[in-house]
């Protein structure tokens, strides 16, 4: 039996209802260390079905999110403490790099 999915309400600063959908118990939170030298897959297996990723730069510099060896001249910038929610399909990559330094701390929640 496939689990039904739960609702989830909060409030922004102004007020406004924030909506998000979550399957129960399809949750993954991960950290993973990113670093200048090289890039690092955000997404561990390109073959899951994926509802939404939600990624947070918990570093103290910028991270650049895209494809097969991002860079910060390809890349989008994510800056200290910025959040992304995108939106992947199905055998959908997608990478890492820190702007300088190693272990810089990238806080990804996969919602399936």
């Amino acid at each position: 039996m496939a689990p039904k999915e739960s609702q989830f309400i909060m409030r922004d600063e102004d007020g406004y209802v924030l909506i998000s959908l979550a399957a129960r118990d399809r949750i993954q939170a991960k950290k993973i260390e990113v670093g200048s030298s090289s890039s690092v897959a955000v997404v561990a297996d390109a073959s899951k079905e994926r509802r939404e990723l939600i990624i947070r730069n918990n570093s103290d510099v910028d991270i650049y999110i895209g494809h097969d060896d991002v860079s910060a001249s390809d890349g989008f910038t994510l800056e200290p403490g910025d959040i992304l929610r995108i939106r992947l399909t199905k055998g959908v990559l997608m990478e890492a790099r820190a702007a300088s330094g190693s272990n810089k701390d990238l806080r990804v929640l996969e919602l399936n």
